[in-house]
């Protein structure tokens, strides 16, 4: 029941939908931080979301300061219905202990945090009136303004046509099995490459507007990557999009002279099982603090294999899905690490296809067949190669993050 409190109504509690408020800030002190308090109006809250890795549900909401517009992410979700409320009212809104933290959409901007210390208050009246029709949604961006502005796992909106899928394939990632796409979109103004992870669809020639799309760099290369959160749907045509270059597409042989690959187990919560044996029956995962069947653990790969180009070593990652198709591994058989790179050093050449940085496609060739391979671009795919050294695991360990 909210009751008048020194002349503000307390509503701790009291309703959820997203805010948007016309505030001004007060700082507060604080011995250990520094924390707002701010007055507005709620609007724009979105339903309660989720992390993939982390777990962490948390919503969002739109706040109109006097001079400016903050996003403000809630952590505390018992607030929600409170947030809810005070939006769908029309109430006057005080926060008090709320944190500043750089925005990932906005650049030179920062979010409002609001976590379970944050007290939500409603006021009897505010100097400047509500404004309706406003909205926390991301702008469109288009794609060289996204290459200009580079911040990693930032969302954006994006309005973009399908021009090649260059790979279809499926991923672990953590110990998971997971579908990921990538193609080739563009608008007027660039190219970029977009892994669809999932269900998500896209058809080649088609316009789509994509929201909540996470911004990756990978080998130095912009990408684009959906998320839990991302939603796509068909446009009309947007006009003009810059063309697939296919001088893009490059390929380049190279001697195998080292390989290492490495298995991890995963419990089926997605937790690492430390030194596991696998001759053993069960195994305890300290995360989970009880055993699991051994044989129930799922076994995620990874690797690379070094070649030598034009006298110059490269490193080349590999996933588990490649090292799978490589090594034609159907099941768990002999998956020692030592037997998988004594497998790999069998052969003698290898031949790693690109889209610019992005490698597409490697296979096995015999010597026979690598003196009379072409070497398209072998300058220009032998540097992108070079830039391997990081794993390519790295970033889909973030992708969900």
């Amino acid at each position: 029941m909210a009751t008048y409190k020194n002349n503000v109504l307390d509503i701790e509690g009291y309703g959820q939908d997203m805010m948007c408020f016309r505030v001004f800030h007060r700082v507060m002190a604080d011995s250990k931080r520094k924390c707002l308090e701010v007055e507005g109006y709620v609007h724009d809250v979105s339903e309660v979301l989720q992390g993939k890795s982390s777990n962490v549900r948390y919503f969002t909401a739109l706040l109109q300061e006097a001079n400016q517009n903050s996003r403000v992410v809630v952590f505390d979700v018992q607030k929600h219905n409170s947030f809810q409320c005070a939006a769908r009212d029309r109430s006057p809104v005080k926060l008090s202990f709320v944190e500043h933290s750089p925005s990932k959409q906005h650049n030179n901007t920062n979010d409002l945090l609001v976590k379970s210390g944050t007290k939500v208050s409603v006021l009897r009246r505010l100097e400047f009136a509500r404004e309706d029709g406003l909205t926390s949604r991301a702008p469109v961006r288009s794609l060289s303004d996204i290459q200009r502005d580079v911040r990693e796992y930032q969302r954006v909106t994006v309005k973009v046509k399908v021009l090649r899928m260059l790979q279809d394939k499926e991923s672990v990632v953590r110990g998971q099995k997971l579908r990921r796409k990538s193609v080739v979109v563009a608008d007027s103004s660039d190219l970029i490459l977009l892994s669809l992870w999932g269900d998500h669809v896209m058809t080649i020639g088609e316009w789509y507007i994509l929201t909540n799309v996470s911004v990756r760099v990978f080998k130095g290369m912009t990408s684009l990557s959906t998320t839990m959160q991302t939603s796509l749907s068909v446009v009309e045509n947007s006009g003009p999009a810059k063309e697939f270059v296919e001088e893009d597409v490059t390929s380049v042989v190279g001697e195998i002279v080292e390989a290492e690959v490495k298995v991890d187990h995963f419990c089926p919560k997605h937790h690492l099982l430390e030194n596991i044996n696998v001759a053993t029956h069960m195994t305890r995962c300290t995360k989970c603090a009880s055993f699991c069947k051994t044989s129930k653990s799922r076994v995620e790969m990874r690797g690379h294999i070094g070649i030598t180009v034009d006298f110059v070593q490269r490193r080349i990652p590999l996933d588990d899905a490649e090292i799978r198709e490589l090594l034609n591994l159907n099941g768990r058989e002999n998956l020692d690490s030592h037997a998988l790179a004594a497998k790999l050093l069998v052969h003698d050449d290898l031949k790693v296809e690109m889209w610019r940085e992005f490698i597409t496609r490697v296979l096995f060739v015999k010597k026979d067949d690598a003196v009379d391979a072409p070497k398209d671009g072998s300058d220009e795919a032998a540097a992108a190669v070079s830039n391997g050294e990081k794993d390519e695991f790295d970033n889909l360990d973030s992708l969900f993050d």
